[in-house]
């Protein structure tokens, strides 16, 4: 068997061996799982290559061996930090609304994930929403130890009747931010809105969802106002 590649398909190749086995290393000294080293050899052969499909400037021999040059090291470092960094993002916004997610999953929720071979409801989604929503605007500044006597108080909300309108208009709610929204009081021109601090939580999650999703710019100001009240009210904790 013959394999016959391009100059761009070999650097391809190249690139994504050598980032393998950085990888490969990392989780092996975690494990202490030997036999890793065999891509290593792979690597190695590899470089050894470079000259001959014009890629020599990502290869060096170092001693006894053929290493990747400084150059092709450090292009693939920075791919790799920002790999590491998206990843980062990916786990946290996913770990914290699974979290949720199972602090309050119904028997409902449960047939629903095991009638569909493990796949989640909308409600986990909402929750992932909310919590990339608030990383992307945020990054990790607001994330706190909260006291569980300060989430036990009832909280009360101000929105003005545009807000409140916009507010109506989110169609995924579960029972209590639901509440929330139908026992509303106005108030000279305002809403009141009162509830407590794991509704507005959960509320939060749903407006950002619907904000995500809406193809009325307006629509979406209105709800980016409303999430970023709510979100002040339980940092502030009522």
């Amino acid at each position: 068997m013959r394999l016959e590649l391009t100059k761009e398909q070999f650097r391809e190749l190249l690139k994504a061996v050598i980032i393998g086995v950085q990888i490969r290393e990392a989780v092996a000294e975690g494990r202490d799982a030997p036999g890793w080293q065999k891509i290593r050899d792979i690597e190695r052969y590899l470089l050894s290559l470079a000259g001959d499909f014009d890629s020599a400037d990502m290869a060096e021999y170092f001693l006894n061996g053929w290493i990747a040059s400084d150059e092709a090291s450090e292009e693939l470092d920075e791919e790799l930090e920002e790999y590491d960094n998206q990843e980062f993002w990916d786990r946290l916004y996913t770990t914290l609304g699974q979290r949720d997610f199972y602090r309050t999953i119904t028997e409902e929720e449960r047939k629903f994930i095991a009638d569909n071979n493990g796949l989640f409801p909308e409600r986990m989604h909402v929750l992932y929403k909310k919590y990339a929503r608030e990383l992307e605007r945020h990054g990790i500044d607001r994330l706190e130890i909260v006291v569980e006597e300060k989430m036990s108080e009832d909280l009360v909300l101000q929105l003005t009747k545009t807000e409140y309108a916009a507010l109506k208009s989110v169609m995924v709610l579960d029972e209590g931010a639901e509440a929330i929204v139908k026992n509303a009081k106005p108030a000279t021109g305002q809403f009141v809105l009162t509830g407590s601090w794991q509704d507005f939580d959960d509320l939060a999650g749903f407006v950002a969802a619907t904000a995500n999703h809406t193809r009325s710019q307006k629509k979406e100001d209105i709800l980016d106002e409303i999430y970023d009240k709510i979100e002040e009210l339980l940092e502030d904790g009522g």
